[in-house]
């Protein structure tokens, strides 16, 4: 995603850029699941695959963003842009798949689906008024589906977590925080803190750079100034939460991200969690208690625990 940031007069999203990206993508999708089909060992497999035909575009490399549009993972307008982000995928998505049904066909089930019904779609996004997707064209959108019935994939929006996809082309995993500021395979320190050091004479002090190696945080020097740069274990699991909240609502299908909790969080805490996440509609929650397990993942064991 920090790609698709521009750099012009300041720092922005490229809308058209992502738009492009998202039909270009919904082809491959449906090309690969095509294949995919057709090598079904199962006659039944293959025909509930046809039926629906679901199909998920998500995004890596969120922090990666918001740490070149200098946005902290906690800010309000952080939430905000995933949103905006998620919605425009989700919509310009489904556009993409009822132009893709037109030469190759509707998936088998859209006669019994719930796009048959306008209101599925409106309950789903038509709350959504974000800066590039109105609830105007969603309600047009809905309304093209049921009348013609064309819409190649009965889901066109997910989130999986990117770990391997990520870490081919160095970005941050879906919309998880950075873990830590300094890789742990030879990457050194992340290239958005690198630039900030830069830019404020920092990335000769020796302290700093050793700092950064050994806890993998932004030290002391670096957070008495404005900057973006907060690892996972950093944020409050009700930051994490919120995020997982604010993507469901823009998101066919669940969301991979990880809610991660200092040490001594309680039992009752983390019951607390899983219940505001039941009732804020989220399909799915994970939750990681530091130093809960007897091996800690490497990312995490550099970065301390918060207190």
């Amino acid at each position: 995603m920090a790609k698709l940031v521009t750099q012009e007069t300041k720092p922005s999203v490229d809308f058209d850029q992502l738009k492009a990206s998202v039909a270009l993508l919904m082809r491959a999708l449906d090309n690969i699941l095509e294949i995919s089909i057709q090598r079904y060992s199962i006659d039944e497999s293959k025909s509930i695959m046809q039926a629906k035909r679901k199909i998920g575009i998500g995004i890596c490399g969120f922090a990666d963003m918001l740490m070149a549009l200098n946005l902290s993972y906690t800010d309000n307008k952080a939430r905000d842009l995933l949103q905006d982000i998620l919605n425009f995928i989700s919509y310009h998505s489904k556009e993409a798949s009822v132009e893709l049904a037109k030469s190759r066909g509707s998936f088998k089930a859209i006669d019994e689906s719930k796009f048959m019904d306008e209101s599925f779609i409106m309950d789903k996004y038509g709350k959504l008024n974000t800066p590039h997707v109105s609830i105007i064209q969603w309600q047009q959108l809905a309304k093209k589906i049921k009348e013609t019935k064309l819409l190649r994939n009965a889901t066109t929006s997910a989130l999986p977590p990117t770990g391997r996809s990520a870490s081919v082309i160095g970005a941050s995993q879906s919309i998880e925080p950075i873990f830590s500021l300094h890789g742990d395979n030879g990457d050194g320190i992340h290239p958005s803190l690198q630039t900030f050091l830069n830019k404020h004479s920092l990335h000769e002090d020796e302290a700093i750079i050793a700092e950064i190696k050994k806890s993998g945080r932004s030290p002391q020097a670096v957070r008495m100034m404005q900057h973006p740069f907060v690892t996972a274990t950093e944020i409050s699991p009700e930051d994490h939460l919120e995020m997982t909240i604010t993507a469901q609502k823009a998101i066919d299908e669940s969301i991979s991200k990880t809610v991660n909790l200092p040490e001594q969080t309680t039992p009752q805490e983390i019951a607390a969690i899983y219940k505001k996440a039941y009732a804020a509609g989220l399909k799915g929650i994970s939750v990681f208690r530091n130093n809960s397990r007897s091996y800690q993942p490497k990312k995490l064991s550099t970065a301390g625990d918060k207190k």
